[in-house]
């Protein structure tokens, strides 16, 4: 390769002297003539130069572009928000089932059943509810369209931000088997206290499913997992209905992202978040529909959306289907060399705030033949060390 180059580069500047001399001598036609032919041999090599020096051919496959995805992450891992990390940790334990990432998830549990024992010793203090409700209204980003939306939306439901935070955390407790160490009064009463709402007049609503279909698909599969009500079938027809397949020429960008998202979360939660595998023959609707619009899923939606549709045939087990390659291709042409990430549509390289687009990129490149549930914390050694005698 090396001599090649030297080859290419002698060959380009004796064509370059040959232009300075004949600039001196333009009068002559056999010069002019043999300078026009000796500027298509510049572009020539110059093209072939290039190719045969740049590097990113050779350098951007699945495994380079994982591993250099995983180690850019994890050289500022401890620097996230604690919740940030547990995200990262808990996909990374499911896919490799390292047993080292298991300190993230303890510390942001322990903040989460902290707030859950707050949220269970004050159930019927209006005050409380109002200003917890409030800090999860503020969450909502102010300076993007989804997040203007969700806030207005979920500032005209009441307390039910505050409703699910309490599943959201009591299924994590489950998850990672918390629910039945020293906090599980709070977990019970909580349980106990959530049974009585009426979720499904909440979550079945077509407006809120327009701007929050992903995440409640995620709070259907909580409540069922958690035994207090099962909405999936009913979820999945209101989707449906919402976002009919035969209005789709009528959606914005936008609006094509949102049900496309929301059309992977429900696949995704059933697979208890890359816990399981699922039935392709059970969501054949969404794979073939998903198939059908590769290529404008691909034109159209974040790197996040794409990576989660590759993922979705992963969990399936349709390793064969070739939307698992376009969606490779896709992830590896966006990945940028000098961030080791993979960067959003803006082109914004802040780690913390691309830890779920890369994350879902590591994974769809480099998916497992086993996944590994969990991680079940009791059962883990390095848990049970950490527990006072």
């Amino acid at each position: 390769m090396e001599s090649k180059s030297l080859e290419i580069d002698s060959g380009f500047r004796r064509d370059v002297s040959f232009i300075d001399c004949t600039l001196h001598n333009w009068n002559n036609a056999s010069l002019r003539m043999l300078y026009v032919t000796t500027m298509i041999r510049i572009a020539i090599l110059s093209l072939v130069f290039g190719l045969v020096c740049s590097p990113l051919s050779a350098d951007r496959t699945a495994e380079n572009v994982s591993r250099g995805i995983k180690d850019r992450l994890e050289s500022e891992l401890f620097a996230f928000a604690p919740s940030i990390q547990r995200h990262y940790a808990t996909r990374m334990y499911r896919v490799t089932g390292d047993e080292r990432y298991i300190y993230p998830i303890i510390f942001d549990m322990m903040l989460l059943t902290r707030r859950l024992s707050k949220d269970a010793s004050a159930l019927f203090d209006e005050q409380h509810i109002l200003r917890r409700t409030q800090e999860l209204l503020n969450s909502f980003e102010e300076d993007t369209r989804k997040g203007e939306m969700r806030r207005e939306a979920f500032s005209k439901r009441g307390n039910l931000l505050w409703l699910l935070d309490m599943v959201y955390i009591c299924e994590q407790m489950k998850e990672y088997g918390l629910d039945e160490g020293e906090d599980r009064k709070a977990f019970l009463t909580v349980v106990a206290y959530l049974r009585k709402v009426d979720f499904a007049s909440m979550l079945l609503d077509t407006a809120l499913i327009r701007v929050y279909s992903p995440q409640l698909a995620n709070f259907v599969y909580y409540l069922q997992n958690l035994g207090i009500v099962d909405l999936r079938q009913e979820y999945s027809a209101r989707f449906r209905s919402t976002f009919p397949d035969s209005l789709d020429d009528q959606l914005t960008s936008d609006e094509f992202e949102d049900k496309i998202y929301g059309l992977t979360h429900i696949i995704i939660a059933v697979s208890a978040y890359y816990q399981f595998r699922v039935s392709p023959e059970q969501f054949g609707w969404i794979l073939g529909y998903l198939h059908e619009n590769i290529d404008a899923i691909l034109q159209e939606t974040r790197p996040d959306v794409i990576a989660e549709v590759g993922v979705c045939f992963l969990v399936a087990d349709e390793e064969d289907s070739p939307v698992i390659a376009k969606c490779r291709s896709k992830i590896i042409d966006m990945y940028d060399e000098k961030s080791q990430t993979v960067l959003s549509t803006s082109g914004n390289d802040e780690l913390e705030a691309g830890e779920h687009r890369n994350v879902l990129a590591y994974m769809l490149l480099n998916w497992p033949t086993k996944l590994h549930p969990g991680p079940f914390l009791p059962q883990c050694g390095r848990f049970l060390k950490l527990q006072p005698k």
